[in-house]
């Protein structure tokens, strides 16, 4: 059994929605530049003030003094030093190393990615990339392709992958095997 409750005459909700004013309206023109002109002069000023923090060795997100800024850093200049270059190209030339010696030893392709770094791990200065890919198949012989122990046959010497299909009749139309499968009971 449901119970059901008469509303009041001051709850009713399609007068509180037919009475609601929107009191919103759309900037004019003139508002609308003096918007515009605003901002644009408070976006230079916050400009202004990072370059004058950033002068001054202040950081801008934490307000903490930090090592001072070079000049070139604050006219935008952001290339990276020689040395970081020269660190960077050295390192990915040891990761085209590691991908290339990986492949040359017969990784699986599954596991690529796992051993690029675990032997990125386990490089030091003085060790050598080949002395790594050797440890690693010793230590996990199952990301490497199995080599074959048993010679196996050519297939082109066996024969394999040959048909052996029965010469077509080329005088037979269509009209005979129409007849011959009828005779034959499939038809």
């Amino acid at each position: 059994m449901t119970a059901f409750i008469e509303p009041t005459g001051d709850a009713d909700i399609s007068d509180d929605i037919d009475n609601e004013v929107d009191d919103w309206a759309p900037p004019t023109k003139e508002e609308y530049a003096e918007l515009v002109n605003n901002l644009t002069k408070a976006n230079a000023e916050a400009k202004a003030r990072k370059e004058i923090l950033r002068s001054h060795g202040i950081d801008i997100r934490t307000g903490i003094k930090a090592a001072p800024v070079t000049a070139a850093e604050t006219e935008g200049d952001r290339r990276p030093s020689v040395d970081v270059v020269q660190l960077q190209s050295s390192a990915f030339e040891q990761v085209e190393a590691i991908y290339s010696g990986l492949d040359d030893a017969g990784i699986n392709p599954k596991s690529r990615a796992r051993a690029v770094k675990l032997i990125k791990d386990s490089l030091s200065e003085g060790s050598d990339i080949e002395d790594e890919i050797t440890a690693l198949r010793d230590e996990f012989p199952e990301m490497f392709k199995r080599q074959r122990t048993v010679p196996v046959a050519d297939a082109a010497a066996v024969g394999v992958g040959q048909k052996k299909a029965p010469a077509a009749n080329a005088t037979k139309t269509w009209e005979d095997t129409v007849r011959e499968r009828f005779n034959k009971g499939q038809l």
